[in-house]
C-alpha cells in the first residue's frame, strides 16, 4: 500500500527552493520511486523536472546527503544509499544519561540496553542511533530534532526507554514507536516490551530451594514485586517473615548496605539463608552488607540477584545471577515494528520471560 506522506514545515525557511526539492526526492526515495543503491536521474534532468539552477539542486542533494538518503559514486553518479534511513536508521530514546543520580537517574537495566544497541554487528544493515537526556518539551534541542526525524522520514522507528517524561511521544507519518519497560509494561497508544517478573520470582524461588533454603529474605526497589515475590515464596512452604521483605528505591543504592546488615547480624535471633534481590542496582551494596556482618556467600546466604545481559562483571562471589537479555528486549521491539506494517495490525504489550 502506497504511503501518503506529507510534510509538515521545516525549521528551514519556508520559502527556501532547495527545501522543497529535497523534499520531493526524499518523498519519492520513501515511497520506492528509486530503491537503494538505484541512481537518481543526472542533475540536468532533476534541474529541469524542477526548474532549478544547479546551486539551488546542489543544496538540495546535500541536504539528502546529509540525513543518509542519497551518497555519489566514483562516477559522480548520485544514488540511493545501500541503507537509507527511512528502511534501516532506528532510534533508542532515554530520558536520562550514564552518570547521572538522582530521580531520573541513570539504572542498569538502560545501561543493557544501550550497550546491546550500540553493537552494529548484531543489527546490521540496521543501525541504532541512541538518545541521551531527551525530554519531551520544546526547549530540548534533542526532542526537537528527534520529531523533525519522524517529520522528514529520517527514521524506520524508535524505541524509547520509557520515563514519566517521555510518555507522550506518539508517532508521526505512523513511524512505529515501542516503549521498553524495565517493569510489567502497560498498554497505550503504542506497542511495548516489558519484563516477565513473576517468572523471575518463580524462578529465583525455585532456585534457592533446590540449594536447600528454607528461610528467604527479599530486598526490592517496588513493593508489588517484593509481595508477589513473597508469597510466591510462601506457597513453596518456604519461612519469610513480614520485616525480611525490604524496598528501597534503585536510585538510592547505596542504602542497601545497611540494610542488608541489618538483616544478617548475628544481634538477631533469626537469620535468612537465603536471600533474592530482585534489582540489579542493588546489588554489589547489599553483598557487601553481608559481608560487613561476616556472612560467607554461599555458605551463609545462598542470593540470587538480578541481572540484565549485558551487564556489569560478576561480583568474585558464588551467587546465581538471573535476569532478562537486552538483546532479546530490542529483537522482540523490531519484530514489533516490522508487525506494525499490516494495516491491520494493533499495538501489542509484549512480556520477556
Amino acid at each position: 500500500m502506497d504511503k501518503q506522506i506529507k510534510y509538515t514545515k521545516s525549521s528551514l525557511r519556508p520559502d527556501a527552493k532547495f527545501v522543497d526539492v529535497a523534499n520531493s526526492l526524499r518523498r519519492d526515495i520513501v515511497q520506492g520511486v528509486w530503491l537503494p543503491e538505484q541512481k537518481l536521474p543526472t542533475w540536468d534532468i532533476l534541474c529541469k523536472r524542477f526548474s532549478v539552477a544547479r546551486p539551488t539542486l546542489t543544496r538540495a542533494l546535500a541536504m539528502l546527503k546529509r540525513e543518509g538518503f542519497i551518497a555519489a559514486d566514483s562516477t559522480r553518479s548520485t544514488l540511493v544509499t545501500t541503507a537509507p534511513p527511512h528502511l534501516n536508521r532506528y532510534a533508542l530514546v532515554f530520558p536520562s544519561s550514564p552518570g547521572r543520580k538522582g530521580v531520573c537517574g541513570w539504572n542498569l537495566f538502560w545501561d543493557s540496553l544501550a550497550q546491546s544497541a550500540s553493537d552494529n554487528d548484531i543489527w546490521a544493515p540496521s543501525h541504532i542511533d541512541i538518545q541521551f537526556n531527551v525530554h519531551a518539551n520544546t526547549n530540548s534541542e534533542i526532542y526537537q530534532k528527534i520529531l523533525d526525524d519522524l517529520r522528514k522520514y529520517c527514521l524506520a522507528g524508535a524505541f524509547v526507554a520509557y520515563g514519566e517524561d517521555l510518555k507522550d511521544l506518539v508517532s508521526i507519518n505512523d513511524i512505529p514507536i515501542v516503549r521498553l519497560f524495565a517493569g510489567t509494561p502497560f498498554k497505550g497508544k503504542q506497542s511495548s516490551v516489558g519484563l516477565n517478573w513473576r517468572s523471575f520470582h518463580q524462578q529465583a524461588a525455585d532456585a534457592l530451594l533446590e540449594r536447600g533454603c528454607r528461610k528467604v529474605a527479599v530486598l526490592s526497589n517496588d513493593s508489588s514485586a517484593a509481595d508477589e515475590c513473597a508469597q510466591i515464596l510462601g506457597e513453596r512452604g518456604v519461612i519469610i517473615h513480614p520485616r525480611w521483605v525490604l524496598c528501597l528505591p534503585g536510585t538510592m543504592p547505596e542504602y542497601a548496605r545497611n540494610l542488608t546488615r541489618l538483616l544478617v547480624t548475628k544481634e538477631q535471633y533469626e537469620i535468612p539463608d537465603g536471600l533474592i534481590i530482585t534489582d540489579d542496582n542493588l546489588v554489589p551494596a547489599a553483598l557487601a552488607g553481608a559481608l560487613d556482618e561476616g556472612r560467607r556467600i554461599p555458605d551463609d546466604l545462598e542470593v540470587v540477584a538480578h541481572c540484565n545481559w549485558p551487564g556489569p562483571p560478576s561480583p568474585m562471589l558464588h551467587i546465581m545471577r538471573l535476569g532478562f537479555s537486552a538483546r532479546q528486549i530490542l529483537s522482540e521491539g523490531f519484530r514489533l515494528m516490522k508487525k506494525s506494517q499490516d494495516e491491520n495490525f494493533a499495538e501489542e504489550t509484549v512480556c520477556i520471560a
